[in-house]
């Protein structure tokens, strides 16, 4: 499986365009990243000023980052996440793996731009998953203004992207 090529990258792809069309936006965490295609491609713009990434799997940095000062690893375990009140943009494309995400969304600030995605199968790793954008998007309506959800289909496999900014706690 590459991230960087087929419907990961066309995902991925999608998520810079949303991101880049927030330039406001200039401070990121990428949870349970998976790759460092995002990081790779964001870090591209001036604009970034701090980009942390975070992932179980740090052998997938293979020396990425290591001269890029912006870029930084944040090693949790993204089902027991810290307070994310230092982001602008919360990128998170696995939600399927993450037990407690809902925990995840309460600590993000109110107002950060938030990229999360999950796919409409199962499998080995995977907690939930959704059979469509509407059931996607009423996990996380609570805590999300949602302002698109995109969807991207391979066959029968569909991958789904919420956007949209984080509501105030407590509503």
């Amino acid at each position: 499986m590459s991230f960087y090529t087929g419907w990961y990258a066309e995902r991925n792809d999608i998520i810079v365009d949303r991101v880049v069309q927030r330039l406001r936006h200039n401070t990121i965490i990428d949870i349970a990243a998976g790759s460092t295609y995002l990081a790779r491609r964001l870090l591209a713009r001036p604009e970034i000023t701090r980009y942390a990434w975070n992932d179980l799997n740090l052998s997938i940095l293979n020396g990425f980052g290591e001269n890029e000062s912006r870029f930084e690893v944040w090693p949790f375990d993204a089902n027991q996440p810290p307070l994310m009140d230092a982001w602008d943009v919360v990128i998170c494309v696995s939600l399927e793996h993450l037990e407690h995400d809902i925990r995840l969304l309460e600590g993000v600030k109110p107002g950060a731009f938030l990229a999360l995605g999950s796919p409409n199968f199962m499998c080995k790793g995977h907690v939930r998953s959704f059979k469509s954008r509407r059931e996607f998007g009423a996990r996380y309506e609570a805590y999300v203004n949602i302002e698109e959800i995109a969807e991207l289909n391979n066959g029968n496999l569909r991958k789904f992207v919420l956007f949209g900014e984080k509501k105030p706690r407590g509503i």
